[in-house]
């Protein structure tokens, strides 16, 4: 079957705050797949399939790394990784089916000592046993076990969730209906006497998938987030950033004023600037912006008063109490968009810059770069690489 991914993917921008959902939704019974600002979009259909599980594998890989994660996180709805794994063991292993221990006599087979000895007759020479006939085991497959059944209503209902997408196959349907706790017992108690870890991820899969399937409040399920703008931010510090970059904290600290005097203060609370890069012997400070100046090449687009104040703050603090020089210092957001012409490396330049008029501009930090970084190179290219700072430290300098 020919898929038109024009009716399952969409690109569309977000609002200003970046706050829409970027994941996967199940509306209707039909999947949609939300990419994130700035993605490019795909024209061959194996590539946009290659872009969906690498959109998977992000949300997978970095919801679960951002502070307070559980309050935007809605990843656990909807059992993407169980439908994925249901089809994995499918190509691999075909069907789930028991396998029942069985033994006999004959000499096919590998030999149990132990069943053998106690109960074939052996024959003597030297006074030493000689066995003629030895108690074999092999294994007995059962078509009709409950498992390969259970497995086979796991792959139908990830065929028609999910898994038409990825032009996985519609399987053969089960021979028993759906038993939603049946399922569910017969599976819990597998989980519990097995130890092969593949048979065990199976298990755990179908439990995931039995469990959102049959339940009309489920109709409607997602796997994603509404602030991609977390993830977008941690995509740049682990590509471009430095690891501990504590103190490049500046702080601030609130005291209780009695009679005139300064009593009891609270702890000192840390302004965390997201990005720290360092090239030579620059020091960047780059601000994640997850907005849509990348495309809209709007003004009402790009980051405000507070964003600029706080870059300037970071920006003096580093100068005087670090004591790194002020034209050593770079300060840049970085956006996201959809780079028109795509290269193998990151694909970023420079589309603003931010001057302000409280400063004497003779500080190389005074003014703000805006940079656009493609979306889709990010999430692909993620990973901390020296030549990918020293391009974009080269672009920030204006070399």
């Amino acid at each position: 079957m020919e898929i038109n991914f024009d009716d399952f993917c969409v690109y569309g921008p977000p609002p200003k705050d970046g706050k829409t959902f970027v994941g996967i939704k199940i509306e209707n019974n039909s999947p949609k797949v939300y990419f994130p600002y700035g993605y490019r979009k795909s024209t061959e259909p194996l590539k946009i399939q290659n872009d969906i599980l690498n959109l998977i594998d992000i949300l997978a890989s970095y919801i679960p790394k951002i502070e307070g994660a559980t309050s935007f996180g809605k990843w656990d709805k909807l059992p993407v990784h169980a439908y994925i794994n249901v089809y994995t063991y499918f190509f691999n292993k075909g069907y789930f089916v028991e396998r029942q221990q069985i033994y006999k006599k004959g000499n096919h087979g590998k030999i149990d000592w132990g069943k053998t000895i106690k109960l074939v007759q052996p024959m003597l020479s030297q006074n030493k046993p000689i066995y003629l006939e030895y108690i074999t085991q092999s294994k007995r497959i059962d078509d009709s076990e409950i498992i390969t059944q259970i497995h086979k209503h796991c792959l139908i209902e990830s065929y028609k969730r999910f898994g038409f997408l990825f032009g996985f196959p519609n399987t053969e349907k089960p021979t028993i209906p759906f038993n939603r706790g049946m399922f569910l017992s017969i599976l819990k108690l597998k989980i519990s006497h097995t130890f092969n870890e593949n048979d065990l991820q199976l298990f755990q899969s179908m439990v995931s998938i039995i469990e959102s399937t049959g339940n009309e409040t489920n109709k409607d399920m997602f796997y994603g987030t509404f602030e991609f703008h977390h993830i977008w931010e941690t995509l740049i510090n682990e590509t471009f950033g430095i690891q501990n970059k504590k103190r490049y904290n500046p702080h601030y600290q609130y005291y209780k004023v009695e009679n005139g005097h300064e009593t009891e203060a609270r702890p000192p609370v840390p302004l965390k600037p997201d990005t720290i890069m360092k090239e030579g012997d620059d020091t960047f400070i780059l601000d994640a912006k997850f907005y849509r100046f990348g495309v809209s090449g709007d003004f009402r687009d790009v980051p405000e008063a507070e964003s600029i104040t706080k870059q300037m703050a970071y920006a003096e603090f580093v100068e005087n109490k670090l004591g790194v020089n002020g034209n050593n210092i770079y300060n840049a957001f970085i956006l996201p968009y959809p780079s028109p012409n795509p290269t193998p490396d990151y694909d970023m330049e420079k589309k603003f810059s931010i001057k302000v008029d409280w400063k004497p501009n003779n500080r190389k930090y005074e003014t703000i770069d805006g940079i656009v970084l493609d979306t889709k190179t990010l999430m692909y290219r993620h990973k901390f690489s020296s030549e990918s700072i020293r391009k974009l430290a080269e672009i920030i300098r204006g070399n």
